[in-house]
């Protein structure tokens, strides 16, 4: 069975766990240390804190920009619903907008509809690895949040001419290094910044013991056995950027040709190709995905019409309709490291079949 999606892990990703083992100091220590200057030094935002997933760098997020009671964040509908339980957690009121219909990314215009005195933040994923438009690090005074978890690696082109990665122009940034992120060390995330009391605000928070000031905290830390994955990880993005751009390459030429729409980006980017979403006919997708599965490959929905933020909430479904035919009209093909030429040639011809 050819997965969806599944991470790759070779030898010296398991001699960075065994040589933790040997040190016998599997607790936080030198390895998140290390892990977090060289997420940095790779990114070029100052200051990286690791905590233990991108739900948690979420909190703390919104934490450090004293987000709470009785304020509100403007979020997009179409994304994960990791980002709704952190703003709940905070004690804070999700405002939900919808999306572009190419990029699949928040659509500003509808932002700025529902902005309040009450606004507090807004969080901008970069849904699936493809970079969305940012005005800078606010909007109409507000600090913006960017969701990276998907999208290491990707970066954009400024006005100014320099290629920046996605993370560096908000106010904050989060990353998540989830076992089927771009980079994979089981759980763990980083919350980003270049502002160096925001970052002293998250660490503080994340040490939560033999601190001289009390204050209620959640023990976020990771261990030095997931942090020494992640840093072998981090030593092969640019393989895992060239071999997703590889694959997407072979896709793209038999798609293309087909005239099979895919999700694409509006800015000037360079993306990590961390998914490969076409669009079809509502009533091909799921005939399609059954009929790949019964060919053993497994294939996506990126994210069901149920799994849409406003209709967990409870909401009108009729503002949100680009998100709802997003959701109706889309299937993810595997794509990742892993995944073999023949596999990919599987997946073609398979579909060529259809």
């Amino acid at each position: 069975m050819i997965q969806h999606n599944k991470p790759y892990f070779d030898l010296c990703d398991q001699d960075a766990i065994v040589a933790v083992l040997k040190s016998g100091y599997v607790a936080q220590g030198q390895e998140s240390d290390m892990l977090e200057q060289e997420l940095s030094a790779y990114t070029k935002i100052p200051y990286a804190t690791l905590v233990n997933s991108g739900t948690t760098a979420i909190y703390l997020a919104l934490y450090a920009l004293n987000v709470g009671k009785g304020g509100e964040v403007i979020l997009p509908t179409y994304v994960c619903s990791a980002l709704l339980n952190a703003i709940f957690m905070i004690g804070a009121t999700p405002v939900l907008v919808d999306v572009k219909e190419q990029d699949f990314n928040i659509d500003w215009n509808k932002v700025a509809e529902r902005i309040t005195e009450k606004t507090q933040a807004i969080i901008v994923p970069h849904i699936h690895g493809v970079p969305a438009f940012l005005p800078g690090d606010r909007f109409e005074g507000i600090p913006i949040i960017e969701d990276c978890a998907t999208a290491l690696g990707s970066t954009i082109l400024c006005e100014s001419g320099e290629v920046n990665h996605v993370g560096s122009i908000a106010a904050v940034s989060v990353l998540s290094f989830y076992a089927s992120k771009f980079c994979a060390m089981g759980y763990g995330g980083f919350v980003m910044t270049r502002d160096k009391s925001l970052n002293q605000k998250t660490k503080e928070y994340r040490e939560f013991d033999s601190v001289e000031v009390y204050q209620p905290r959640f023990n976020f830390q990771v261990s030095d056995l997931n942090a020494a994955l992640g840093r072998s990880q981090l030593k092969k993005v640019d393989v895992f950027l060239e071999r997703r751009k590889k694959i997407a390459a072979l896709y793209d030429e038999f798609f293309s040709s087909k005239g099979i729409e895919k999700q694409s980006p509006l800015t000037d980017c360079q993306y990590n190709n961390y998914r490969y979403i076409i669009r079809l006919k509502q009533e091909d997708v799921k005939q399609l995905s059954s009929y790949l599965y019964q060919r053993g490959i497994k294939t996506i929905i990126p994210i069901e019409t149920y799994e849409l933020l406003h209709n967990y909430l409870k909401q009108d479904s009729r503002d949100f309709p680009v998100a709802e035919h997003i959701a109706k009209s889309t299937l993810s093909l595997p794509i990742y490291p892993a995944m073999a030429d023949n596999e990919v040639e599987q997946v073609v011809s398979a579909i060529k079949a259809f």
